[in-house]
């Protein structure tokens, strides 16, 4: 005979109480973690923008609020709130910017941009910026594949350097849709990671835990995210794009600020085999961000010099940086790929415009090691206004 089962009051509140204490420990979670928040209150920096499989990330869509010290409105479709008038059918001549947080303007207000300044500049153009902080050159040529050429624009702006010199940690990390596909999908805990609860336990985890000790790695061998030969594709997949549709390109050249940089001296030096020379003006600076450059060629003096110990302790440090999503230092000057952007710049329909030198004669335009303000913006754009009215001279009034 089979006995009927009956669940009693003790076997319910068995299977509740469970419940109820894991709500009540996640509402405390919650009024903890606040409190820590407020005492130690950080600004996330992936706020603004979604992981993508084919791009890395991309500029969350309806997001309002702050983007590296300066505020943005993007639309429904991720367009700066400004552009979204200007996306649909054209009714005039239209521009689009491909860049990084250079052209995107971080620390300036939306108005303020060299886009915009350009775009009130020469009156009946539009001007759409598809910059996005932290974009290579390889991010760029995907999004101008995917989504710039749709615009149908009549000029294409196009300016990277500085994230593609980045470190990485391994050559697999280098920017392409292998990695920027495992990238996002390590992103995919964000449901788990919006519970209080599990936020506490992983940030007690994280301050109980002792951190292995780290290999070291080598200065002189660090990978970029893009690597130099990398970079010339890049530009000239932007470029040969725009050329098959009758398109011109202007690839602006921007620089690290003239007063954080490696003194040239020094690489000039290095170059002539002046090793002993190089090493009094590696010696007097010290760039922070292009710290790990210093020392890569700081080594490389050290060694030429005879002085090996030395030269070995430079060449060697921990890689602190390199799990950011915009990678560590840069392990390139800015000169090695200015020399790769003005060759790709001398095919047809490819136009150089050197905005570095216009910002170089103040630096104190430089907000940092390589965005600039305001006036930095206008100095710019008054650069490229020039190259741009020779593109598209007036027409001719009609004859009287």
């Amino acid at each position: 005979m089979v006995v009927p089962v009956t669940k009693s009051k003790s076997g319910r509140w068995a299977l509740v109480l469970p419940v109820l204490a894991l709500l009540a420990i996640e509402s405390c979670a919650r009024i903890v973690s606040t409190i820590d928040d407020d005492l130690h209150e950080e600004a996330t920096d992936g706020d603004w923008f979604d992981y993508s499989k084919k791009v890395g990330w991309v500029r969350k869509p309806g997001y309002a609020g702050d983007v590296y010290g300066g505020q943005r409105t993007f639309d429904q479709a991720g367009y700066i709130a400004a552009d979204s008038g200007q996306v649909g059918p054209k009714h005039r001549r239209r521009i689009i910017v491909l860049g990084d947080s250079n052209s995107f303007g971080n620390g300036v207000p939306t108005e303020a941009t060299y886009a915009e300044v350009l775009e009130r500049a020469l009156g009946d153009v539009e001007v759409v910026n598809l910059a996005v902080p932290g974009y290579t050159s390889l991010q760029g040529s995907e999004l101008f594949a995917e989504a710039g050429l749709a615009l149908e624009p009549d000029l294409v702006i196009a300016s990277f350097s500085f994230n593609d010199r980045r470190a990485i940690a391994a050559p697999e990390n280098a920017d392409g849709i292998e990695h920027f596909t495992r990238q996002y999908r390590a992103n995919q805990t964000k449901v788990f990671r919006k519970s209080y609860l599990f936020r506490g336990i992983a940030r007690g985890i994280g301050k109980l835990r002792t951190a292995p000790p780290q290999e070291r790695f080598d200065l002189l061998h660090l990978n970029a995210r893009v690597p130099p030969e990398a970079y010339e594709r890049n530009l000239t997949r932007i470029a040969e794009l725009s050329r098959a549709r009758h398109v011109p390109v202007i690839f602006l050249l921007l620089a690290d600020n003239p007063t954080s940089k490696i003194p040239p001296e020094a690489i000039a030096a290095i170059e002539k085999k002046d090793y002993v020379g190089a090493i009094g003006p590696l010696m007097m600076t010290r760039p922070r961000p292009f710290e790990w450059l210093r020392r890569k060629y700081f080594s490389i003096a050290l060694e030429g010099a005879g002085r090996h110990d030395e030269a070995e302790k430079a060449r060697y440090d921990r890689p602190r940086e390199l799990e950011s999503v915009h990678g560590g230092r840069q392990v390139y000057t800015a000169d090695e790929y200015a020399a790769i952007m003005r060759r790709v710049a001398t095919g047809e329909g490819r136009y150089l415009v050197d905005g570095g030198s216009a910002l170089d004669e103040d630096p104190t335009v430089y907000l940092d090691f390589c965005h600039f303000n305001a006036e930095g913006h206008r100095k710019v754009a008054a650069r490229l206004e020039q190259t741009i009215r020779a593109l598209w001279p007036p027409a001719p009034s009609p004859a009287k």
